[in-house]
């Protein structure tokens, strides 16, 4: 039943719409925190929690019947930016994300961002899986994920925030 304002009781929130439309189940939304900049994609990686199968190759873990799931977006022009992927039942699963800001569907160290869920002050090194673990329920489960580009030779950081779209407002 709607109220004055048009407001109906119980509607489902915007990541239950986002994500899964009329479907039940489980999924990931993450909200985007400190991206460089509105170019290009941003995808999700969802993969089993073990370090042999974390960023293992699509193709081999399908062949293996595996759990993968990659969503990708074309980073909207306003707003906050959030991409769902769905889950095929609650658990523990290892997740990346990458801003892909030339689109070209390929992470290029010295370009792009790479976000992962304990969002660290300094990646110094390649994700590891403990560092990407994020335990989904059985409906949205919804986290932030701070975005870390090249700083120097060998370092990952984030932005400083008035580098960010979060500060400029874009």
């Amino acid at each position: 039943m709607a109220d004055d304002q048009g407001i109906i009781a119980n509607s489902p929130s915007e990541e239950d719409v986002m994500c899964r439309p009329n479907e039940k189940g489980p999924a990931l939304v993450v909200q985007a925190v400190g991206l460089k900049d509105r170019k290009g994609l941003l995808r999700i990686d969802l993969y089993p929690p073990n370090e042999d199968d974390f960023m293992a190759d699509e193709e081999t873990l399908s062949a293996q019947n595996k759990i993968f799931r990659r969503q990708e977006m074309i980073i909207p022009k306003s707003g906050a930016i959030k991409i769902c992927v769905r889950v095929p039942k609650p658990g523990v699963y290892a997740v990346i994300l990458t801003h892909d800001r030339d689109a070209n569907h390929r992470v290029t160290v010295s370009e792009d961002g790479v976000g992962i869920p304990i969002n660290p002050p300094h990646l110094m090194h390649e994700p590891r899986v403990q560092e990407s673990l994020v335990t989904i329920g059985s409906g949205v489960t919804t986290i932030p994920v701070r975005f870390n580009y090249r700083r120097g030779l060998l370092s990952f950081a984030p932005l400083r925030r008035k580098d960010t779209i979060d500060y400029q407002g874009l």
